[in-house]
């Protein structure tokens, strides 16, 4: 047997109020908060497009159906930020991009969650 390095494509930070696990070909850890749960994320195939992006990220963010989405994407720099607002809240946010340093720090954001 061999072990070989795997390429990243891209790095995430997801926050929500939900521990369910997540799904997709994508490598991820679990931090409980106190206001819910951080989780690092790293791909190796490239980010979902389309229709098929549309409902991986929904299932990253466990939102409520009645949940605000909010949306900034700049394909061009790699770089896409979701997050869901309940009754004026930060639910849950998901961060991407293609290496880790140009995402905001984990526990800046783990504040907001809740707020």
């Amino acid at each position: 047997m061999r072990i070989v390095p795997v390429a990243v494509l891209w790095r995430g930070v997801l926050l929500r109020r939900s521990a369910r696990p997540l799904s997709g070909p994508c490598y991820w850890a679990r931090l409980p908060l106190d206001a819910g749960h951080a989780f690092a994320l790293a791909g190796w195939e490239p980010l979902p497009r389309g229709r098929v992006a549309e409902t991986w990220i929904t299932a990253l963010l466990d939102a409520p159906s009645a949940a605000e989405l909010i949306v900034y994407a700049d394909p061009r720099q790699g770089v896409f930020r979701y997050a869901t607002l309940i009754d004026n809240r930060l639910d849950a946010c998901l961060l991407l991009a293609r290496s880790a340093h140009t995402l905001p720090s984990r526990d800046r954001l783990a504040r907001l969650l809740g707020t």
